[in-house]
């Protein structure tokens, strides 16, 4: 019975080791938003991948009427009163207006490669690449920028803790965009 105490503070030990190393493996990132600036946190390509998500069965529409980016409800038909999952489809070298949502959500690149639009921490402009697995958590109401590099269509996927009402920086009305 002596060895039980000395056993249990081992595996208390080794799990914070573990648990320090985990986080180190977060790159931190500062976007911009209307109040100054709100970290989000990025992680490396997901060991998990995402869900298998069949792009030619989704119903795919225009996000807006000036940008040729394309988004689809994943769950269209079952309307979840907790999350949405959403994929944009954006065009090779085209940008995504700048959106922000009420909610809190995460998205994760499906294919292609995207360039998020940030700040380094002395408030300077810095572009960030973000790849296939690339999976980021964005607090609500933080002003996101995006752009497919020239290489090819990329995709996302986005979950919103809360209804897929994108509202654009550009003062576009979007409160129609999910019907």
């Amino acid at each position: 019975m002596a060895l039980r105490p000395n056993l249990l503070r081992l595996l208390a030990a080794l799990s914070a080791s573990l648990s320090i190393t985990a986080c180190s493996a977060v790159d931190h990132a500062i976007v911009s938003t209307e109040n100054g600036a709100s970290r989000i946190f990025t992680s490396d390509p997901a060991e998990a991948p995402p869900p298998p998500i069949d792009m030619k069965s989704l119903n795919w529409k225009n996000l807006n009427a000036t940008s040729p980016t394309q988004f689809a409800l994943v769950d269209a038909d079952q309307p979840s009163t907790t999350a949405s999952r959403v994929v944009l489809k954006v065009p090779a070298g085209e940008a995504v207006p700048a959106f922000w949502q009420d909610a809190p959500g995460s998205y994760t690149v499906l294919s292609g490669t995207f360039v998020a639009e940030t700040m380094d921490r002395d408030g300077r402009p810095q572009h960030l690449m973000q790849g296939p697995g690339t999976t980021v958590s964005v607090p609500a109401r933080m002003i996101q920028k995006f752009s497919s590099t020239a290489a090819g269509e990329s995709t996302m996927l986005l979950t919103v803790q809360g209804p897929w009402q994108p509202n654009f920086v550009d003062g576009a009305p979007t409160r129609h965009a999910a019907n």
